[in-house]
């Protein structure tokens, strides 16, 4: 409990220093985020999903660029570096921190709750930066939001259905609470993983 604190403690202040001072600091970021990067749960595997998914967030955010939803002042056609990173920590930070209590509501047929979690806490996220003017909101404040809990709402539940792909590695095999087919497969493939012998 005290290292998943610890982890969603420091990216708080990796958020804030992304968004205050990115475009100038995004090199300390980046050894900001090698402890994150480096953490002793990690594995080669693990770490493929946590670059794909960043990669698959800031393609999503450039496509709202390019859809006139964001502006930023350092970047025109994709997101800034300090964005890339952001979305790095942030899958490594649900990973190792929320995954532990996003997975076994989604197993348990729950993904509403994380439907419900992404609508507000996803545009919070971006009309906060917009707030400190790390990025500018063409479309207004109130579309932007709105079109952000859509998206959202989405995207929360499917990031955390791609780490419950790896949850065998994750999250261990306990699951107080009754599943759905698709999370009794992942359990199953979990218990197995974890009686198959170490080479």
């Amino acid at each position: 409990m005290g290292g998943r604190l610890a982890l969603l403690a420091g990216f708080d202040l990796f958020w804030l220093l992304a968004v205050v001072r990115g475009d100038t600091w995004w090199p300390l970021l980046l050894l900001m985020l090698l402890p994150f990067w480096f953490h002793p749960a990690g594995s080669c595997r693990r770490r493929g999903y946590w670059l794909g998914l960043a990669i698959a967030g800031g393609l999503l955010d450039s496509l709202l660029i390019w859809l006139g939803v964001f502006q930023f002042p350092s970047s025109t056609l994709w997101v800034p570096p300090w964005l890339w990173l952001l979305w790095l920590g942030f899958v490594i930070v649900l990973d190792l921190g929320l995954g532990p209590w996003l997975v076994p509501r989604l197993l348990s047929g729950r993904g509403w709750q994380l439907a419900l979690l992404g609508a507000i806490s996803g545009p919070v996220a971006y009309l906060s930066a917009a707030g400190l003017q790390a990025v500018t909101l063409p479309l207004g404040v109130w579309q932007t939001g709105i079109l952000l809990a859509l998206i959202w709402m989405v995207c929360l539940p499917v990031l955390v259905w791609v780490l419950a792909r790896i949850g065998d590695e994750t999250h261990g095999c306990v699951v107080s609470a009754p599943l759905t087919d698709f999370g009794r497969r992942v359990l199953l493939r979990c218990v197995n993983s974890k009686r198959r012998p170490r080479s």
